[in-house]
Formats: C-alpha cells, sequence, structure tokens
C-alpha cells in the first residue's frame, strides 16, 4: 500500500495501480494532508496530489485519502469524476497543526466523507466519539453554529465510513440481509439529560463509557461493558511487559 505522493514516486505509484487493477484491490493513502506537503509535490511534479493520483492511474482504483484537509475546487471535481473519498481525521489534524478539512464543502458537492481516528502516534487514545464531536465542532468553526448537520455527522461515521471501504453492502447501516455491526448507547447517565434530540446528544455529549454492548457479525463482544472475548487484566499485564522490555532497549 502507497504512503503518499511526497514519499512514493510517480514510477511506484503506477506500478501500484497497475498490480491493484489485476487484483481488484481498493487503495488508501495519504493525500493533500497539509499545506507542506501540496507545495512539496508541486515544487517537485509541478501537480497537486490529486493530479500527480490521477495522472499514475491510482484514482483508477477506489480510493480513500487519509485526511484530504487542503482539496482545491480542481481537486475535489477530479476526485468525484474518479468516485475517491476522504477519510476526515480530525483530532490528529488538529494534534499535528495540519489545518481543517471543509466536509461542509466537500459533502455539498458530492464527496463521500467517512471519520477517522488516524493512528496512535498521532491520536493517542483512538477515540471515535471523540472525534464525532470534532468533526461537528469544526464545521460550526468553519461554517456558523447552524451549518452543523448532527445526522450528516452520524452518517459520515456510520455508513460513508462503510461506503468509502467499500463495505457500505454489509455494513454501517440496521438493514435487512447486513451484517449485524451494532452498539447499544446507554443514554441514563445524568450528564445525558435531560433528552431532547437524541442525534445531537450522540453527536455532543455521549462518549465510549456510555456504550453498554458491543455487536461484530452479530457476535456480542462487549455486554454490559465488559469484553466477552479478552482478559482485560491479562491483556493490561502483557502490555506492560512488553512496554518494560522495549524501554530496556533505550
Amino acid at each position: 500500500m502507497p504512503h503518499s505522493t511526497y514519499t512514493d514516486s510517480p514510477e511506484h505509484l503506477a506500478e501500484v495501480a497497475e498490480l491493484g487493477k489485476e487484483m481488484g484491490a481498493r487503495v488508501h493513502l495519504h493525500v493533500s494532508e497539509t499545506l507542506m506537503e501540496n507545495e512539496d509535490v508541486h515544487t517537485r511534479f509541478g501537480k497537486t496530489p490529486t493530479e500527480v493520483l490521477r495522472d499514475t492511474k491510482i484514482l483508477d482504483l477506489p480510493t480513500v485519502y487519509g485526511h484530504g484537509v487542503h482539496l482545491s475546487d480542481s481537486d475535489i471535481e477530479i476526485s468525484l469524476a474518479k468516485s475517491a473519498s476522504v477519510a476526515h481525521c480530525p483530532g490528529s489534524n488538529l494534534k499535528l497543526n495540519s489545518g481543517v478539512a471543509d466536509i461542509t464543502k466537500y459533502k455539498a458537492a458530492g464527496l463521500k466523507v467517512g471519520l477517522g481516528t488516524d493512528g496512535c502516534s498521532s491520536s493517542n487514545d483512538l477515540d471515535m466519539w471523540a472525534v464525532i464531536r470534532l468533526a461537528a465542532h469544526l464545521v460550526s468553526l468553519n461554517h456558523g453554529a447552524k451549518a452543523v448537520d448532527v445526522a450528516s455527522i452520524i452518517r459520515s461515521a456510520t455508513i460513508e465510513s462503510a461506503e468509502a471501504l467499500g463495505l457500505g453492502d454489509r455494513v454501517g447501516s440496521v438493514e435487512v440481509g447486513k451484517e449485524a455491526d451494532l452498539i447499544a448507547v446507554d443514554l441514563s447517565a445524568l450528564h445525558l439529560m435531560p433528552i431532547h434530540d437524541v442525534m445531537a446528544l450522540l453527536v455532543y455529549a455521549v462518549g465510549r463509557s456510555d456504550v453498554s454492548d458491543v455487536w461484530v457479525a452479530g457476535d456480542r463482544v462487549v455486554r454490559d461493558r465488559v469484553l466477552t472475548h479478552v482478559d482485560s487484566l491479562s491483556l493490561s499485564t502483557r502490555v506492560a511487559e512488553r512496554v518494560k522490555a522495549l524501554d530496556s532497549l533505550k
């Protein structure tokens, strides 16, 4: 899997595109995460990262842009024509001072926008509820509080993320025939009261501690806030041992 247009040469990207076509693969890579990236790629190739991906045939494959913070109007048009999607990672973008993706503009143009955490090194606790809330707050920052569509934010966290990954026919919404990937949210906590608008509550107030149960493909992997297939104490002990071993190598 390629990393980006600033670490992978056009020749390598073209090879990936050819191999991906043979394998029927999907591609995920960093695209326009920072202004510095855009400037570097333009200096080297005279193009935006999106234009490089188009010209190397990467965008002939189903492609997900990691971040897509700084897409030009032309980039958006190219991405739409090639059915690319954006994985919006607001927590990582804010921590690294990458910028703020205008997902309202992207969605209005027709781009699918999913939500993501990015990796542990740039997002730390991988909390999707924090990502959901940040995504809404950044829409407000860009366009005003009245521009926030909480249902659209929830769609980005669910069905649009699934569709971006090519899994929209299997997961991402509750429908007959789809896999039962579900969560149960306990709305009885005092910090969630009073309840007026459940969708707004999910976006602005609910956190991971409010999730009581989780099913993956119908398998109940969390019951009453307890993991059913993982010994948490044993796992935390093993992690501590590994960290101690790694620290000894310093």
